[in-house]
């Protein structure tokens, strides 16, 4: 993404001081708001978290049947081992931190996942 190039922008988000620009429905760019400096880029399936609540700096996402974790810390991806993989969609609709309300775990969030 330089000066001049066009594109399509599917949504804007910003969090912890970082721009999180969706170049297109599968690209995500992370900038820093400051300086407008391009951080990484990952590929995603159109949805990211909101930061962790155990955690500020990490954010989630998915892209084809794996589960990422970015870190806006150190500004890294890396893949999130599942043991089934996920839905080959390719779009996450919604994602949201919810509380366990029973069981073993009630008390806990956990990120559910919407998907097409």
């Amino acid at each position: 993404m330089s000066t001049g190039d066009t594109g399509t922008i599917a949504d804007v988000f910003i969090i912890n001081n970082k721009l999180f620009v969706s170049v297109s429905t599968i690209n995500m760019v992370v900038m820093d708001v400051e300086t407008q400096e391009v951080l990484h880029t990952f590929q995603y399936s159109n949805m990211i978290s909101e930061p962790s609540p155990y955690n500020p700096n990490l954010i989630y996402y998915k892209f084809g049947t794996k589960f990422y974790q970015y870190d806006m810390s150190t500004n890294q991806s890396s893949e999130i081992n599942l043991s089934i993989p996920l839905p080959d969609t390719v779009r996450v609709k919604d994602m949201q931190w919810v509380e366990l309300k029973s069981g073993e775990k009630a008390g806990k969030k956990v990120l559910a996942m919407v998907t097409q």
